[in-house]
């Protein structure tokens, strides 16, 4: 019975640590969030355990039967280091990942403010990247603190990593104070480049207004304002050059926008690209009359006159109509067009 019972401590003291998959265990572990306390506890529970199976005697006698439990306090402890190997393992993994995830962030982004800046659509990037590792720095005691904590705690437990792993760890803080001073240089490099890419828009926007007032010249010279010796479909052929001309400046000034924004430069309102599509508008209407009467005069005079059996107020009501459509878009500019299908 006494040896019963002995067997029974062994088994409900110790079977947890072998009876429980140790990979299994660890994959869920390394899922969950748990502070480097709660983690230092769970490896230290290991390690007591181990402490108490080899303090239990290997040796006991019951009645006349000596018992050697020597062999199964052996396989217990290679359990329990089993244990505590896998979670500090798992320990220094996190500690290695975070570490050099930090000193990647150092290297990489160096890199990138050591790189020209080419273009207004890199400057904006680099401006961004700046205001965000400068926001960065503020919390960068609080990153580096964790990975140090985390390898103290493999010291505690007599964890040595590699000599190339400690070597990078010591390379964080004069990393992050070098990457500071390149914040700095980053600073001045973008500064100048934002000088020099303002100039280069002021220029293009001088430029690009001054092309607007030609495009407006030019439609107040040669727009479809007179219909001698020009077809409907002439007309409709120029105001579309014209329109195409306007989308294409109205896309440019849609472009330069959000490089404004980044300049800190007012959008100017562009009040002569307003003007000519209005009169692209009043135009296509004025032609799209002309056009319209035509076609209804074609109609008239190609019929047999003895043919036309209608009374006289048929042919004045198309005529008022058109005519009367003409009179009202002349109002706002003198159209030839309109005078012509008055009646």
């Amino acid at each position: 019975m006494r040896l019963g019972e002995r067997l029974k401590f062994w088994n409900s003291s110790y079977q947890p640590i072998v009876s429980q998959d140790k990979d299994t265990f660890i994959r869920r572990y390394k899922k969950t969030e748990r502070s480097l306390t709660i983690v230092g506890q769970d490896i230290q529970r290991y390690k007591d355990v181990q402490s108490d199976i080899q303090q239990e005697e290997p040796k006991v006698v019951i009645d006349f039967i000596e018992t050697d439990f020597q062999p199964l306090k052996n396989a217990l402890v290679d359990h329990c280091q089993q244990w505590q190997k896998k979670l500090t393992d798992l320990l220094n993994e996190n500690a290695r990942t975070e570490m050099n995830r930090l000193l990647e962030y150092f290297d990489n982004n160096t890199k990138t403010f050591h790189s020209e800046i080419n273009d207004m659509d890199e400057l904006k990037t680099r401006i961004a990247l700046l205001d965000q590792c400068r926001a960065d720095d503020a919390e960068m005691e609080q990153k580096i603190e964790p990975i140090e904590a985390k390898y103290l705690k493999l010291a505690e437990f007599e964890v040595v990593p590699s000599d190339e792993e400690m070597q990078r760890k010591a390379q964080m803080r004069p990393q992050m104070e070098t990457f500071r001073e390149t914040l700095v240089e980053a600073e001045m490099r973008i500064s100048k480049s934002k000088k020099q890419m303002k100039a280069g828009l002021e220029q293009d926007l001088a430029g690009f207004g001054q092309g607007i007032r030609d495009v407006k010249t030019d439609f107040g010279r040669h727009a479809p304002y007179k219909s001698d010796t020009l077809t409907p479909d002439g007309a409709f052929n120029m105001l579309q050059t014209y329109r195409n001309q306007i989308e294409a400046k109205r896309k440019m000034e849609s472009e330069f926008r959000p490089k404004q924004e980044l300049f800190g430069i007012e959008p100017a309102n562009y009040k002569e690209l307003d003007w000519v599509e209005q009169e692209i508008e009043k135009l296509t209407m004025v032609w799209d009359i002309r056009n319209g009467w035509n076609k209804e005069w074609d109609k008239l005079r190609s019929g047999s006159f003895q043919s036309l059996r209608i009374p006289t107020t048929w042919m004045s009501s198309p005529c008022s109509s058109w005519a009367g459509c003409a009179r009202s878009l002349a109002r706002t500019r003198t159209f030839r067009t309109g005078k012509s299908i008055k009646t």
